[in-house]
């Protein structure tokens, strides 16, 4: 084993290089010896003496000498106790100077004259002589009295601080005691908070309040900031939520339907309906919450519209207007709750468009939450690459897919009463074609999609449907074989877009080419262009080549029809099929006009005939004039309207037109 070695526990004492300086070895030696003035020769030689004896002179001499070798520059410590002594002598000579001058003025009023000789020249101009006295007095003796009294006095004093103490702490107990009890409250109530759901957090400007996060994470950062309120507690505990600056009466969005300057229709308020169990301040937070949506709401229908002009919405005097018909517009305004409250307690009744207004505020509602939707799955989703270019924030749909829909559905309407009326005039004539819509489902439904996304809820599928462009298909025939036509209504409130467009798509037999594609932006156009179409199927179907030609051969006529027909015109025909041995020769000379011309051969006269057809009436008029009577016009005009019934006695045009051809 190696050789054992001690090791000290105690610290280390390092010895000081530094000197004491010269005030702090005067006021030791003060500390030790008293005043200088009892230092005396003798006096220190006795106690040299005494140390010498004792055997400890020797060890204080090695001392000295030790500090004194380890001195680098003796010179150097000389002249800075020299500049000490003189500094210390300076300061004592102006403390002297100081009680001098306040014992001359002292003196000044009993002796002016005399101290005026010791005062310094500061002193005399600005003190006056004698403005200092002094006055002897004698202190009285205390007699036992006064001790006795000095003792209660004492006494009194120390039984009232006690007493105040005792008081105080009784206070601080009581007052503790509210204290615990209102903080108890106040966390109950904010975990009461926590406990239905609502977000608490810590206010990012004041981290020892805590707030409660009652807007939406997904929102545009001025409403996202807004949605954090503190949670600050009352005098009693009580607990309310505070706002801030943003605090504002409580404001939603309105709809209103009017038609021709009455309102016809009002959206309800928005609301949350609320139990019993439902505290003030959840009831609140509720509140604030909504009324934050609806600022929000109407912020981003404002910034739609104005991206929205070129499609007729308007913006003025805090509203939003666009037009549904022409004689119809929906107004959106924000008003405060306690207003639209009022409008709804006035009208009693129903009015007719309430649930069309209705459905507006709903629709707008359920897209700006799908809007968040959405944010919230692309903040989630792993971010694009960093570019320098800024992104753009868009604005929400959500007036466009209602307006589109309302639109599209107003166009479609229109479309399919212009149809029927043109259908049941031809009907009215005896002829017979038909029309439709094709109701399949659109290929954007999600359940239609291949590759639908499995992890996008039905729900927001659904809605997203609904944001497409609107899209509806008509069909129908027309008299003539293997004639039809096909009508595409779409309607896309895009910014580049041009509204509702009709594509139509028609193939007749009277055309030379085998299809046309048409489009049309405006209801008169597709309606002139249908009723152009319509007459010039009428005017190639009515008969015109001559040689003999039964009855029947009309397209779009039934044998019902034909033998009713024939035997109104001649009752002394017996066959059905009876034939017309003298037919006219029609030829349509401008069939886009509906007039076509006729020779009859057996009467030596000429006929024209015109087709007119509108939307509600087809007029077949004929003039015929004769070659042999000159000047003699016969003029017969048969009508057809969309109202007519069956009921109604009427020709149709197949008799119509035998019994043109059988006219003299």
């Amino acid at each position: 084993m190696s050789e054992s070695f001690s090791l000290p526990l105690r610290p280390v004492r390092k010895k000081t290089d530094e000197t004491d300086t010269l005030p702090i070895r005067i006021a030791q030696i003060n500390a030790q010896r008293g005043s200088f003035r009892d230092v005396t020769e003798e006096s220190l030689s006795e106690e040299i003496e005494a140390l010498r004896v004792s055997g400890k002179q020797a060890s204080d001499i090695a001392e000295d000498i030790e500090s004194g070798n380890d001195t680098d520059d003796k010179e150097q410590q000389l002249f800075t106790s020299r500049s000490e002594m003189l500094e210390f002598a300076t300061q004592a000579q102006v403390e002297a100077c100081y009680a001098l001058d306040f014992v001359s003025l002292a003196l000044s009023k009993y002796a002016p004259r005399q101290v005026e000789l010791s005062m310094t020249p500061y002193v005399k101009l600005k003190i006056p002589g004698g403005s200092l006295g002094i006055d002897k007095i004698k202190t009285p003796d205390q007699t036992e009295a006064d001790r006795r009294d000095i003792e209660v006095v004492s006494k009194g004093w120390k039984l009232e601080s006690f007493s105040s103490a005792a008081n105080n702490l009784l206070e601080a107990a009581t007052r503790l005691q509210k204290e615990v009890a209102a903080e108890t409250k106040y966390w109950s109530e904010v975990l009461a908070i926590k406990e239905k759901g609502w977000k608490i957090c810590r206010l990012p400007r004041e981290r020892q309040t805590l707030g409660v996060q009652h807007g939406f994470l997904e929102a545009a950062p001025v409403f996202r900031d807004r949605g954090l309120s503190a949670l600050r507690r009352g005098d009693e505990g009580s607990l309310y939520v505070d706002q801030g600056i943003y605090a504002s009466p409580p404001r939603v969005v309105r709809i209103r339907i009017q038609e021709d300057g009455n309102t016809v229709g009002v959206s309800q308020p928005a609301c949350v309906k609320h139990d019993s169990n439902t505290s003030a301040q959840e009831t609140f937070i509720h509140q604030a919450r909504d009324c934050l949506f609806e600022e929000e709401l109407f912020y981003e229908l404002n910034r739609e519209a104005r991206a929205l002009l070129r499609h007729g919405i308007e913006t003025r005097h805090n509203q939003i207007l666009f037009h549904l018909s022409d004689s119809r517009q929906v107004l959106v305004d924000m008003v405060p709750i306690d207003e639209a409250a009022t409008l709804n307690q006035d009208a009693t009744d129903d009015l007719p468009a309430d649930d069309l207004a209705h459905a507006i505020a709903c629709s707008i509602r359920i897209l700006l939450t799908h809007a968040h939707r959405k944010n919230h799955r692309r903040r989630t989703q792993i971010p694009t690459a960093i570019s320098v270019k800024k992104r753009q924030t868009a604005e929400y749909p959500l007036l466009q897919p209602s307006i589109a829909y309302l639109q599209h559905r107003s166009h479609t309407q229109w479309l399919m009463s212009c149809l029927h009326n043109i259908t049941n005039t031809l009907l009215s004539a005896g002829l017979k074609c038909k029309y439709g819509t094709n109701n399949a489902l659109p290929k954007d439904l999600p359940g239609t999609l291949p590759n639908h996304n499995k992890h996008i809820p039905l729900v927001e599928s659904l809605v997203e449907s609904f944001l497409n462009t609107q899209e509806t298909k008509v069909s129908g025939d027309f008299l003539s074989p293997n004639s039809w036509y096909k009508i595409l209504v779409r309607t896309d409130l895009g910014p580049t877009a041009l509204g509702t467009e009709f594509t139509i798509r028609t193939t007749l037999a009277s055309l030379p080419q085998q299809q046309i594609t048409q489009r049309f932006g405006t209801r008169e156009d597709i309606k002139e262009f249908l009723i152009y179409l319509f007459t010039l199927d009428i005017v190639h179907t009515i008969p015109f080549r001559g040689g003999t030609k039964t009855v029947s051969s009309l397209p779009g006529t039934s044998e019902r029809e034909v033998a009713t027909n024939t035997h109104g015109a001649d009752e002394d025909r017996t066959d059905i099929r009876t034939t017309v041995t003298e037919a006219a020769i029609w030829e349509p000379t401008f069939a886009e006009n509906g007039e076509l011309t006729a020779y009859m051969p057996g009467k030596n006269s000429n006929k024209k005939l015109r087709v007119i057809l509108n939307e509600d009436s087809l007029v077949l008029h004929c003039m015929s004039m004769s070659s042999t009577e000159a000047g003699k016009v016969e003029d017969i005009r048969y009508l057809w309207t969309v109202n007519q019934t069956e009921e109604e006695s009427h020709v149709t045009l197949q008799e119509a037109l035998r019994r043109i051809e059988n006219s003299e």
